[in-house]
């Protein structure tokens, strides 16, 4: 048996805000997925809503100044890197450079970039090539020594490097990892063959900061835009382009059944004010077809439910999708569903 066919209304998109995911068919992304969105709010819970990137905040740092050189103070011992070479004072000694016995001066196969306090006792080292930890940094008898090296970990310039909750992130041409100390996470895996400004590109001039207390990673590729990744949902926000857009996941009909039909679509929203959605329909793998403007009035209440008429010309397909083009900032979408007639029980109905 080839099993019941549905007709009614079905979520297409929703558990928002939504984050980019290019690498999987649009046919097999969850509804809070989307292969082109762009200029999306992260900090709406539960909602769609247009926004822009967030500022971040670059990474704090104490250093001192020994025999007129910059020195970082981490770890109550005094740290200067210069080339291929890691410079550790001994406890205390803030005004001299005091060496610290049995430990150091440690020396990497490329020039280092950046170095910082990593994963509760240990320091980050990265380099052109990857990067290296020194375990039990805090030790105050140097039992220390330059540890396991991570090639995935490469830092291009010391702007692209930063500990968020104690874990190394690093912002390179392959996108934006973070370490463990063991296992390197490529947060940006759901877009890693169009990373766009995901990926660094500017020798020197590309950043990643944070936002420390949301737990948020805010980057900018200086040629193409910024971008932020939410590192305890996954969710990935692109702004490399002005203004706003979201698409959603296509709705695809199993193989061997005829094509079901669209009948209409409905917007479960708030408003603060009167607003107003473009909108544009996709059947097939035809053009986008632009939908009239809708006019969102302002209702008391926290959400409200408007329904509306498809003009596009095909209805009938197997593959349909929605993209939304401006949405004003007084609304907030928590839902988008369509009305079907026809979609196998197999094919996405959640």
């Amino acid at each position: 048996m080839r099993g019941d066919l549905y007709s009614g209304w079905l979520t297409l998109a929703g558990d928002f805000p939504p984050t980019l995911n290019k690498e999987a068919d649009p046919v097999k992304l969850a509804p809070n997925e989307s292969p082109d969105a762009y200029g999306i709010d992260p900090e709406e819970e539960g909602l769609l809503a247009a926004g822009t990137a967030a500022t971040g905040t670059t990474r704090a740092a104490v250093t001192k100044t020994i025999a007129t050189a910059t020195w970082y103070w981490y770890y109550n011992r005094a740290w200067k890197a210069t080339t291929t070479t890691l410079d550790v004072g001994a406890p205390d000694y803030d005004t001299i450079y005091f060496r610290q016995a049995g430990a150091g001066p440690f020396t990497t196969d490329a020039n280092i970039i950046s170095y910082m306090p990593a994963l509760g006792d240990s320091m980050w080292v990265g380099t052109l090539t990857g990067s290296h930890l020194i375990r039990n940094a805090t030790d105050q008898r140097g039992f220390f020594e330059l540890g396991p090296f991570s090639q995935e970990m490469l830092v291009p310039a010391s702007t692209c490097a930063l500990t968020l909750d104690g874990f190394p992130i690093a912002f390179n041409a392959n996108g934006v990892f973070s370490w463990d100390g063991r296992k390197v996470t490529e947060l940006t895996r759901k877009i890693r063959n169009n990373l766009g400004a995901f990926a660094y590109s500017a020798a020197g001039t590309d950043t990643i900061k944070a936002d420390y207390a949301k737990k948020w990673i805010v980057g900018q590729d200086a040629t193409v835009g910024k971008f932020v990744i939410d590192t305890e949902t996954g969710k990935l926000f692109d702004y490399s382009t002005s203004g706003f857009r979201f698409t959603t996941r296509t709705l695809a009909q199993t193989q061997g059944y005829a094509p079901f039909q669209v009948g209409g679509i409905a917007f479960v929203y708030e408003a603060s004010a009167r607003g107003e959605i473009e909108w544009q329909t996709k059947s097939e793998d035809g053009s986008w077809y632009t939908e009239r403007k809708l006019v969102v009035p302002y209702e008391e209440g926290s959400f409200t439910r408007m329904e509306a008429e498809l003009r596009n010309p095909i209805l009938s397909a197997r593959r349909f999708a929605v993209r939304l083009t401006a949405l004003s900032s007084t609304i907030k979408i928590r839902e988008i569903e369509i009305t079907v007639s026809g979609l196998a029980q197999s094919s996405s109905t959640e």
